[in-house]
């Protein structure tokens, strides 16, 4: 069976505060104490604003969260595969069929 499915999350990449990037990009890069198998992932969610303004499909809030990523000057150098909630989701897709064909299909 595959190794324990770990699936690190930095949620809220707008909320950390100036002077704090060094340390979130190293952990993103999965270096140091905090390493996991399968590594780490950055998202941002919609602003009160955003959701006030009606963002309701998921393209319309993956753009947006794409956006955002690729103008800001810190985020912006994370792999694009390990930012947005779209990668996330379809990482998480794919742990999920393995375990599943691991637990139920293989002998």
């Amino acid at each position: 069976m595959t190794a324990l499915t770990i699936i690190g999350v930095l949620t809220k990449a707008d909320l950390v505060p100036n002077g704090e990037y060094d340390q979130w990009l190293e952990i993103l890069r999965n270096n140091g104490e905090h390493r996991l198998t399968h590594g780490y992932y950055v998202t941002r969610q919609l602003t009160t604003e955003q959701r006030k303004e009606g963002f309701k499909t998921l393209g319309e809030t993956g753009e947006s969260e794409d956006k955002y990523f690729e103008r800001h000057p810190v985020w912006c150098k994370v792999n694009t595969s390990l930012r947005n909630t779209t990668n996330l989701t379809k990482a998480l897709s794919r742990h999920l069929a393995i375990m599943i064909q691991e637990t139920y299909f293989l002998p």
